[in-house]
């Protein structure tokens, strides 16, 4: 190697080390950004506290004050915080869902999915309640797990009702044991998934700090 390749690989390493440093520096920037704008939420109801990450995934129900007397209107907010002020919530819309009367019922309307997530703000007074996750996934997966659940209750009910059919005592003993233990852990995995639900109208009253 002479000593002309020897200078141009030298200086291409250098090139492509600063390449990659850079793009290093860029990263944890971009996570200290996040660390450093990720910002905590916290609610009381004047006897107690609680504070929930700004990474965590959130579910607000605000209510259309058109439609406050009767709550047959309102609005499902659902995504990360992204800021939180004396008086109003910053979040990163991940979903967003409507809910008015039709026909004198409440029907889904207006249901959206937003593909990139979108700041959206509103007033901490509007909030009628919150459910908050540890993620997007936790959230899933509970929903996933509270369908299981409603499959196990209603094959639970329809094993009781093919007692009635049933040729003898024990072929009916033994659908009452399999229908009462289909009917349990429907009903164990259903309350194990639920997650709380802050009220800030109704109830507790809770409110943002």
């Amino acid at each position: 190697m002479n000593f002309v390749t020897m200078c141009y690989y030298f200086f291409n390493q250098m090139k492509t080390n600063f390449q990659m440093n850079r793009i290093i520096l860029l990263g944890l920037m971009l996570c200290i950004g996040v660390v450093t704008f990720a910002q905590d939420l916290t609610i009381t109801n004047g006897e107690k506290e609680k504070t929930f990450s700004g990474s965590d995934y959130f579910w607000f129900r605000l209510e259309d004050k058109q439609y406050a007397e009767t709550k047959k209107g309102y609005y499902e907010f659902i995504g990360h915080i992204a800021n939180v002020v004396e008086d109003s919530i910053t979040i990163e819309l991940k979903e967003f869902h409507s809910h008015f009367p039709a026909n004198g019922s409440i029907g889904w309307h207006d249901v959206q999915e937003v593909q990139m997530p979108q700041t959206f703000t509103f007033a901490s007074q509007d909030i009628y309640s919150l459910v908050r996750y540890k993620s997007e996934k936790a959230k899933k997966r509970e929903r996933k797990l509270a369908n299981f659940a409603g499959v196990l209750l209603i094959t639970g009910v329809g094993t009781w009702a093919n007692v009635l059919w049933a040729p003898d005592k024990s072929a009916r003993k033994a659908l009452w044991i399999s229908g009462a233990v289909q009917i349990g852990a429907g009903f164990t995995i259903g309350l194990s998934t639920n997650s709380r639900r802050y009220e800030f109208k109704d109830g507790e009253t809770w409110r943002v700090k």
